[in-house]
């Protein structure tokens, strides 16, 4: 703000396009502040030089921020990432689930589904490093173990019986190319890692290249060089279960790795998004 004078003539036009942008993009948590480093003018303390500007300075709002409040709320995803079995005396008939809570709540007793399957089974026991607990929530890693004796292994999910994730090996996302030694085209057969699920993916075909520039417009084009953002379709070998990035961004996104470098290429999110839906 010191180049600009500290005006609030130049910061509110500034901060209407980016709001109307963030809007558009589907980003509805966002908070501007106006800062001049080099004096510390609203980084910790309110700057005397903006009296325009009531709110919190940035750093006091960093501290009083809230994070994942939703999350909590949204259906229960957690990904198996290890299946536990000691297969020792004492522990003979051990066996557990690993992974983390992606969102959601659990308890012991509750009820839940195992996907791909969708057999619905209860929680007996939820084990965290320190110990059992009763309950657990978003970002807990911890370890489940269920009533029923169900084939379960790294890469399936568990979730709400009620509001289930998609299951399919095709599905529309949004990808952006990261690699500057092949471009992304159709037929491009590549890995893609989805939660804690592997598999091999094949490239259907790009629908069409998004112009960053003005996001509701489309770009001809039927292949992603380095840095440019489209809309494919993709097949994987086995089937995915995920939820639509704009449900759930840990269930709904994804990364394309190279099979021959083991180079990870590109990044995605599952889905068509609002402001890509119109040419």
């Amino acid at each position: 703000m010191d180049l600009v004078d500290f005006s609030e003539d130049l910061f509110r036009p500034i901060q209407d396009d980016l709001h109307a942008l963030l809007i558009e993009l589907g980003i509805k948590s966002h908070h501007f502040i106006p800062i001049s480093a080099i004096d510390g003018d609203n980084v910790v303390h309110t700057s005397k030089r903006m009296p325009w500007y009531s709110d919190d300075p940035l750093v006091r709002h960093l501290e009083e921020i809230q994070f994942n409040e939703a999350i909590a709320d949204m259906p229960f995803r957690m990904p198996v990432q290890y299946v536990i079995r000691p297969l020792s005396s004492e522990l003979h008939d051990y066996r557990g689930y690993a992974g983390t809570i992606e969102s959601g709540q659990i308890e012991v007793g509750q009820q839940i589904a195992v996907m791909p399957s969708g057999a619905h089974t209860i929680i007996t026991d939820i084990e965290r490093p320190n110990g059992a607990v009763s309950s657990a929530s978003e970002s807990d890693a911890v370890t489940i173990r269920i009533a029923d004796d169900l084939d379960i292994s790294r890469g399936d999910m568990f979730s709400s019986p009620n509001e289930k994730p998609t299951i399919d090996n095709q599905f529309e996302a949004t990808v952006c190319w990261m690699s500057d030694k092949t471009s992304l085209t159709a037929g491009s057969m590549l890995r893609i890692k989805h939660t804690t699920h592997t598999a091999r993916a094949l490239i259907v075909g790009v629908d069409f290249k998004i112009d960053v520039n003005d996001l509701s417009g489309r770009l001809v084009g039927d292949e992603l060089a380095i840095n440019e953002i489209g809309q494919v379709t993709i097949k994987t070998t086995e089937v995915m279960i995920f939820d639509h990035y704009d449900e759930n961004r840990a269930t709904g996104s994804f990364i394309l790795i190279d099979v021959s470098t083991n180079e990870t290429v590109g990044a995605g999110m599952i889905g068509r998004p609002a402001c890509f839906t119109t040419a």
